[in-house]
């Protein structure tokens, strides 16, 4: 009987708590699908550029690990941002920030929008 765990399996999996920018390249998944990198620089063209800029790849949700990346910036920053309302996260198993929030984010950051000015 072979066991219940399979380690060898286990061990060619990457580890899913490592963030996105770290993981080798081989364990990368495609950078996006075609309907994805299309649609994304018309619709989110602030952060496609910040993405670029640090050759990261554009998804639909971000993980508060990867925004830190993304921004140079700690967890807690991001906890922080979340807290005051200026970046939206959804509960979907975890909190997640939708690309089209984060490009809203960057958009009013830029403006220096507070939250008390919207």
């Amino acid at each position: 009987m072979s066991p219940l765990i399979d380690a060898e399996r286990l061990k060619a999996q990457p580890n899913c708590r490592q963030p996105f920018a770290l993981l080798p390249e081989e364990e990368v998944a495609p950078r996006q699908p075609s309907h994805l990198a299309e649609n994304a620089s018309a619709s989110c063209p602030l952060l496609c550029a910040l993405l670029r800029d640090k050759d990261l790849p554009f998804r639909e949700t971000y993980s508060q690990r990867e925004i830190a990346i993304i921004f140079g910036k700690r967890e807690r920053t991001v906890r922080g941002w979340t807290a005051e309302g200026r970046l939206t996260a959804y509960h979907l198993g975890g909190l997640r920030y939708f690309a089209e929030d984060i490009e809203k984010f960057i958009r009013d950051s830029r403006l220096g929008r507070t939250k008390e000015e919207k």
